[in-house]
């Protein structure tokens, strides 16, 4: 212990800078580690300034949607460009010019030809009698059609061949056969031979006079086939403005349909007679209830909810030829906003219809139900629309907004005994709306 002591004393330099050293380690890596966190903070602190200067300076471009309710297409950019600046401005200006050419084109196309059918009448009666003077038009006065029965001539559609008509001729010809027997051999009696030629004779007359009268008409059609909504009697007190105004919109909708048949019923400029006629014969016209909310295969969205367009649609029953029913679904989209989402074929019992009068030639035909959408725009409609049936569509269409999450189906076809009150199909109300039209008030 003694050496010990003896050395450190005569060593005592080297003792206290190896105790110095020893404590000056510990506080040094003390003391570094607490420089290099504050150094660590205060650079973070400046990264995360710089980089949120640099997301500041971020931009997104946007081209607008060419279709009302589409997506804007947006392209992130990380800082704004003098050149991608000045694109996308051009070629947002050139899509919204087209998107307003457009908007006015497909309007006048959509207007045409659907003017109301009486002045003074929408939105407010000129007088308390003019309403009575427009059911009128749809039904009808003495020497005077209706606006339907001069659609139907427009389009030269007819009844089947007049059965009175066809039994005189028919007796005729009988009485004449008769005639000539007693004249020949003074007898009404014919022989087994004769009796089996003379039926075969009358057969061939009555198809004769049923192809005659199939030849001066091109579709057989009557005001019968229309929907059970439209009037057939004028009633005895004028009805309410909003009731004409349902009338009319049902009146556009209908001669639209019966426009697409006239176009697929001309060939060369002219229409052909029932035995060259891709559309034979319309038997029944139903039309869905516009207010039906729904999404359609078609991509569009019924219901008072779209404040862009109505939809409606229609089913039409027809007999066709068979091989020519892609002529009358190109017609159809040929004819205003209309398209076909639907076609059910069946089998069409001509030797009955033969039977009742109608000739359908010698080409095979079906019967189709042919489902119709057709597109309404509502910046024309409105400007007519009587103001309390404007407020209650709006109102539907709030409703239609609250209850949004309701499932949505498409609305049924129309088919015997699935028309409620108004004649329109009932399309499922699942979400608690009735799908009656408003009657009168």
């Amino acid at each position: 212990m003694k050496n010990i002591m003896a050395w450190v004393k005569s060593n005592l330099t080297i003792v206290i800078l190896s105790a110095v050293i020893l404590l000056i380690l510990p506080a040094a890596f003390v003391g570094s580690s607490m420089w290099n966190s504050k150094i660590r903070k205060s650079r973070e602190k400046a990264v995360t300034q710089v980089n949120s200067q640099l997301d500041a300076a971020k931009v997104t471009y946007s081209i607008p949607p060419a279709v009302p309710g589409g997506k804007s297409i947006e392209f992130p950019w990380p800082a704004p460009n003098e050149a991608a600046t000045a694109y996308f401005r051009t070629h947002r200006q050139k899509i919204e010019d087209q998107v307003k050419r457009i908007t006015v084109e497909a309007e006048a196309i959509n207007k045409a030809g659907h003017a109301p059918l009486l002045d003074g009448v929408f939105p407010t009666p000129a007088n308390s009698t003019r309403t009575l003077e427009f059911i009128e038009l749809l039904v009808g006065t003495a020497g005077k059609p209706s606006v339907y029965q001069k659609l139907l001539d427009e389009v030269k559609a007819g009844p089947a061949a007049d059965p009175v008509r066809v039994a005189e001729v028919l007796r005729e010809a009988d009485r004449q056969a008769i005639d000539r027997l007693k004249a020949e051999r003074n007898t009404d009696k014919m022989t087994e031979e004769e009796a089996k030629a003379h039926l075969e004779h009358m057969v061939k007359l009555r198809i004769g006079q049923y192809k005659s009268h199939a030849q001066s008409i091109s579709v057989y059609a009557t005001t019968d086939c229309l929907p059970p909504d439209v009037p057939r009697s004028i009633p005895p007190q004028p009805p309410p403005v909003e009731e004409c105004w349902l009338w009319q919109e049902d009146y556009w909708a209908i001669r639209d349909l019966f426009l697409a048949v006239k176009e697929a019923n001309t060939i060369n400029g002219r229409l052909a007679g029932v035995e060259q006629s891709v559309v034979k014969r319309v038997e029944k016209i139903a039309l869905m209830n516009r207010e039906a909310h729904f999404d359609s295969v078609s991509g569009r969205k019924g219901g008072a909810s779209n404040t862009v367009y109505d939809v409606r649609t229609a089913v039409m029953t027809v007999i066709v030829s068979s091989s020519r029913l892609p002529e009358f679904i190109n017609a159809v989209s040929r004819t205003n906003f209309m398209s076909v989402v639907d076609v059910d074929v069946t089998e069409a019992d001509t030797t009955a219809d033969l039977g009742r009068g109608f000739y359908y030639g010698e080409e095979h035909v079906v019967k189709a139900e042919v489902t119709i959408e057709s597109i309404w725009l509502k910046s024309w409609i409105t400007a007519n629309m009587p103001e309390a049936e404007k407020k209650r569509r709006e109102s539907a269409g709030a409703e239609d907004t609250s209850m949004a999450a309701a499932p949505a189906a498409p609305p049924p076809r129309a088919r015997g005994g699935a028309d409620d009150e108004g004649g329109r199909s009932k399309a499922p109300a699942k979400s608690g709306r009735s799908t009656k039209r408003p009657g009168p008030k």
